[in-house]
């Protein structure tokens, strides 16, 4: 949901208790003033994405990655999935 841009993916969807299943990012554009053509604006990130799905009180959100569509590749999210426990 991008009130600005008069954009709302969820319109008419009630996520209460079902599982969401998005993309990354957002509407690709040229436009600068539609979603600021191709800056990612924070409507495009996971944080959000998750934020979003949560108020919308979805029980858990599947984010599908797609290289071309999150301008980063899987390394990237593969590599931030944590770290190891410290050894005791």
């Amino acid at each position: 949901m991008a009130p600005e841009y008069d954009w709302d993916d969820y319109k008419g969807t009630n996520l209460k208790g079902k599982v969401a299943l998005l993309f990354v990012n957002q509407p690709a554009s040229d436009d600068p003033k539609f979603f600021k053509g191709k800056a990612l604006t924070y409507y495009g990130t996971w944080t959000y994405k998750f934020e979003e799905t949560a108020r919308r009180r979805a029980i858990a959100t599947l984010m599908i990655h797609r290289t071309d569509l999150a301008n980063h590749g899987w390394e990237v999210v593969r590599n931030s999935w944590g770290s190891s426990l410290p050894e005791e």
